[in-house]
C-alpha cells in the first residue's frame, strides 16, 4: 500500500500554486460544460427545455466569471490549455 506524502511541520495544507490549479482546472470544466449547453440548447430550440439551456448557460457563465476574478485576485492567471470562447 502507497501512503500519500506526510506533510511537514509548518508546511501549508493548500498552496497558492495548488489553488489556481484547482480554480483552472474548475474553469477549463467550466467551458467543456458551456460548450455541452450550447450545443444542447441548439437542439432543443422551441421545446420545453430551451430556457432551462438559456438559464444554465448564464448561470455557468457567471460563475466564469467568479473564478477569473479569485484567479486575478490570488495573482494568478488563467491557464492557456482550455481558453473559453468569446460570448
Amino acid at each position: 500500500m502507497v501512503c500519500p506524502p506526510r506533510r511537514g511541520a509548518g508546511e501549508p495544507l493548500l498552496t497558492l500554486d495548488i489553488l489556481t490549479t484547482y480554480l483552472n482546472d474548475h474553469l477549463a470544466g467550466s467551458v467543456a460544460a458551456r460548450e455541452l449547453v450550447d450545443r444542447l440548447t441548439r437542439l432543443s430550440q422551441g421545446t420545453e427545455r430551451d430556457k432551462m439551456f438559456v438559464a444554465l448557460r448564464a448561470d455557468i457563465k457567471e460563475d466564469q466569471e467568479v473564478l477569473k476574478q479569485l484567479l486575478v485576485g490570488l495573482g494568478g492567471k488563467e491557464s492557456n490549455t482550455r481558453r473559453q470562447r468569446p460570448g
